[in-house]
Formats: C-alpha cells, structure tokens, sequence
C-alpha cells in the first residue's frame, strides 16, 4: 500500500487522503510536487530521538525503526546542484499502537477531531450549567 504525499507550492506536505489507516507491514510513501523535479531531493524524517536523513525515492519507504508509537515529522528538501531550491515541512504523522497493529493518523485531522470533541464537551457543560441554575 502506497500513500501519497502531495507536496505544495506553499512548502507545505499532506497526506492526499487524511483518514486514518491501518498501518501495514511497510510504510511507502509516494511524493507529489507539481512543477518541481524530486530527483535530487533529500527526506529527514524524525520520531521522538530517532533522527534519519537519506535520498528521497519514489516511492519512499520508511525504516522500520521510525514506525514506533509517536509523531512522525519529515522535512523533504529538493536541490538543483547544491543550491537548494525548495523545503517542504510535512504536516506530522500520528502513529497510534493498537491492539490490532498500529494507526496512522494525519496530524490535522487528529486536531480536527480533537476540537470536535472540546465543543462537544463544551455544549455538554453549558447544558449541565443552565439545569444547575
């Protein structure tokens, strides 16, 4: 299973589709720029003290030890020559250890639900206060 990550001319990377996913033995990661050449690009890639810095390929695929529970960040670089020419930071990747396996969750979504959440509460809490009073 490929997953794209679509890379914006605002140097900013999402994943294409922000619905968790079930995480499966390999994570491979396919980078989409419109208008830029990834050939001479460079990805680092960053879990909690895991640090790893390597040659972008298309499809990408991500070390094994980078895959532990935590946030999953990386930064892809792109060069013509030495000169750098455009930086990307991705949006973080959320890696949840289930019972099941583990769940990739996209960093915005995880905050989108997260609010969704918080308002409910706060509706809940308002409904409570006005009964009390």
């Amino acid at each position: 299973m490929i997953k794209i990550i679509e890379l914006t001319k605002q140097g900013i990377g999402r994943l294409a589709n922000s619905e968790p996913f079930l995480m499966p033995d390999k994570l491979k990661l396919q980078f989409v720029a419109n208008g830029y050449n990834l050939e001479n690009s460079f990805i680092t890639l960053f879990n909690g003290s895991i640090i790893e810095k390597k040659k972008l390929t298309n499809p990408f695929e991500v070390d094994e030890k980078l895959l532990q529970g935590g946030t999953l960040s990386m930064i892809v670089k792109t060069y013509e020559g030495k000169i750098p020419v455009k930086t990307w930071a991705v949006m973080p990747l959320i890696i949840a250890e289930t019972e099941t396996g583990k769940e990739v969750q996209d960093y915005v979504f995880t905050l989108e639900k997260r609010i969704e959440d918080l308002e409910k509460d706060v509706e809940r809490l308002n409904k409570q206060h006005q009964i009390i009073q």
